[in-house]
């Protein structure tokens, strides 16, 4: 569902189904490739849903704690 054919109107699972998961998995799966596939998926829904948004929001603070600000992506995809 992460990859670039992913379209609203397919055929595929709709976010009722998809979203759920995902944000299960953004939020505590110990894969960072795992995280990054979720967070892809998420970021797909965040323009309808609001849960998205925030989800992405915590995920990104978490990374910055986890890390740290110099290593941190910024909102504009640079690292700062």
């Amino acid at each position: 569902m992460a990859c670039g054919r992913f379209k609203r109107d397919s055929c595929g699972p709709g976010p009722d189904r998809v979203l759920e998961p995902a944000l299960h998995h953004l939020a505590s799966d110990p894969d960072p490739h795992v995280r990054a596939m979720a967070a892809e998926l998420v970021g797909k829904l965040a323009d309808s849903e609001a849960r998205a948004v925030a989800a992405l929001q915590a995920s990104r603070t978490r990374a910055v704690c986890a890390i740290g600000p110099s290593e941190a992506v910024t909102p504009t995809g640079f690292v700062m």
